[in-house]
């Protein structure tokens, strides 16, 4: 399952990233500087970081549906609580807010509903709009999803005494 995972990324990412703006910006660095290596090393770098970046947002971001969930019961001093969820129905359509460990029960604070997902502080969201065929950036937002879009607010100024 990992070599299937691993094998499919490669593949799709490879055919994404073909003539795309990071492979010209590449290719461009090294005829400019003519050191390869070290622009290939940076690159590299560059992109796993930001990758990495990603695969962490992506599993705190995770659709959830009620077939990747095994149905197990709980103590009563937990299901009491109402602090977790107790069907595996009651996930479907939210979005997992941090990463799920397998055989652990999901606290409610760890699903919430589509629309109630963020990944930044609401007060700093600006505008959302939904994606289509002709919004889509590059094949890299599917139809269907939202694109979000952020401002950080400068600080109001206090006067100096």
């Amino acid at each position: 399952m990992v070599l299937k995972a691993l094998l499919i990324s490669l593949a799709l990412i490879f055919v994404a990233e073909l003539g795309d703006k990071t492979q010209l910006t590449v290719l461009a660095l090294s005829a400019r500087f003519k050191k390869p290596l070290q622009v290939f090393v940076g690159a590299a770098v560059a992109f796993a970081i930001l990758n990495g970046i990603d695969v962490g947002l992506g599993e705190a971001g995770t659709l959830l549906s009620a077939d990747l969930f095994a149905q197990q019961e709980y103590p009563r001093a937990m299901a009491s609580q109402g602090k977790y969820i107790l069907s595996a129905n009651d996930l479907a359509g939210a979005i997992s807010t941090e990463t799920l460990l397998a055989g652990l029960p999901v606290a409610k604070r760890m699903a919430v509903p589509a629309s109630q997902f963020r990944l930044a502080d609401p007060s700093l969201e600006v505008i959302s709009l939904p994606a289509d065929a002709v919004k889509a950036a590059g094949a890299q937002i599917h139809t269907g999803q939202a694109v979000n879009i952020y401002c950080i607010k400068p600080a109001p100024k206090q006067d100096q005494p």
